[in-house]
């Protein structure tokens, strides 16, 4: 779940039912029925983790006029333009998603606080995605893995931050590993 800075709407991933919402926050804080659903389809690789849409998160740009949305089940990284003054806030944009590898399980993503690049945690891949983002765009510029190259799968990678001065990564792996991953940022590369 997101909010928005202006404090006037609440986006929302629904995991078991692959779907993103956008609901108005009221003037007393309570939240208005769901203004906008939408609902993702399809699978990947993994028949038995993505056998459908599986969002997980809903994470806003920096300058909060995109909304990027991890989704485990498609191996993709939904991306949809927000406009906090419309009464439907989501729309499509000139790119629709990020491909991520198959089987890699998208979670988490995060932006550098210079809203230059984005990081995304790949559950069940156990690497970070590293995308130079602009305007509701990302490409791609590196994939380096979140655990130790003698470590073997399956893998359980989770949450995933940046430091308020840009210049470290966190990546939480859970299950076996139990531990934090920290990568120093490149300052003038991203990466």
């Amino acid at each position: 779940m997101s909010a928005h800075r202006d404090g006037r709407w609440v986006v929302c991933g629904n995991y078991t039912g692959g779907s993103v919402a956008a609901l108005a926050v009221n003037k007393n804080g309570s939240l208005s029925p769901a203004a906008q659903v939408i609902k993702h389809t399809g699978r990947s690789v993994d028949s038995v983790r993505q056998d459908r849409s599986h969002v997980h998160s809903t994470i806003f740009s920096p300058d909060y006029r995109h909304l990027y949305v991890p989704d485990l089940g498609l191996d993709k990284v939904m991306i949809y333009r927000f406009s906090e003054q419309a009464a439907i806030p989501l729309t499509s944009t000139s790119q629709q998603f990020i491909r991520t590898v198959p089987g890699s399980g998208p979670r988490h993503f995060a932006f550098h606080p210079n809203g230059k690049y984005g990081y995304l945690a790949e559950e069940m891949g156990g690497f970070v995605d590293v995308y130079k983002t602009s305007n509701g765009t990302a490409t791609s510029i590196q994939r380096i893995a979140a655990h130790p190259s003698e470590t073997k799968g399956p893998f359980g990678s989770a949450d995933i931050h940046t430091s308020p001065d840009g210049r470290f990564l966190y990546v939480t792996n859970r299950a076996k590993e139990n531990n934090i991953a920290i990568f120093s940022i490149g300052k003038t590369t991203g990466k």
